[in-house]
């Protein structure tokens, strides 16, 4: 049998610009700031001048993710752009981090509309030299040979990361392992162009 932790509900906003975020914390909900990633990053470009508007203190897990569901979908927090919540907040699940791919496809969904962070913009526009252009090029352009040592079937591909996505592989770690001669879960993976 687990324990259950009492669990606060918040809303903070930012004094400035009137933005809100809902959200919940074990913590002192008056010394948290939330973890939202939208919500970071407002905090980040126009400071941590916030308060906490309204808090309550759940002793009952039933009740907090029924209270926190109601209240995500009454006041919309997810289209509206009062709120810098990326998805609904449950009471149960960590900030605004995807953790599957239907996660990620909600948080991609919710964001359109939304206006982007200023450090997203600036990241994005920044001008690119020549050799990362040719990079960038390169990599797009790669032909990949996966060998998969348990049935001994190879699949050559140009889209890795697809493949990756639909083994559900980490990309990442498969570029680490390709052409290293070493298997990362049953594949070995060789870059052929």
């Amino acid at each position: 049998m687990t324990i259950y932790t009492p669990t606060w509900l918040y809303i903070k906003q930012h004094t400035a610009t009137g933005l809100k975020y809902f959200g919940k914390t074990k913590q002192d909900p008056y010394k948290y700031n939330g973890s939202g990633v939208y919500w970071n990053n407002h905090l980040k470009k126009h400071g941590y001048n916030i308060e906490t508007i309204w808090c309550k203190l759940f002793d009952n897990k039933k009740e907090l993710i029924e209270f926190a569901i109601n209240f995500s979908e009454k006041n919309k927090i997810v289209e509206s752009s009062e709120w810098a919540n990326l998805m609904l907040e449950n009471g149960e699940t960590g900030g605004d981090t995807g953790i599957s791919q239907q996660g990620c496809k909600q948080i991609s969904e919710s964001k359109k509309g939304k206006p982007r962070p200023q450090t997203v913009i600036d990241a994005v526009s920044m001008p690119k030299t020549y050799m990362h252009k040719q990079n960038i090029s390169r990599s797009k352009s790669r032909t990949w040979n996966i060998v998969d040592t348990v049935n001994g079937n190879t699949i050559i591909t140009s889209e890795l990361k697809l493949w990756c996505l639909e083994h559900k592989i980490n990309y990442q770690m498969i570029l680490r392992f390709a052409g290293t001669h070493k298997q990362y879960k049953n594949f070995l993976i060789n870059n052929v162009s």
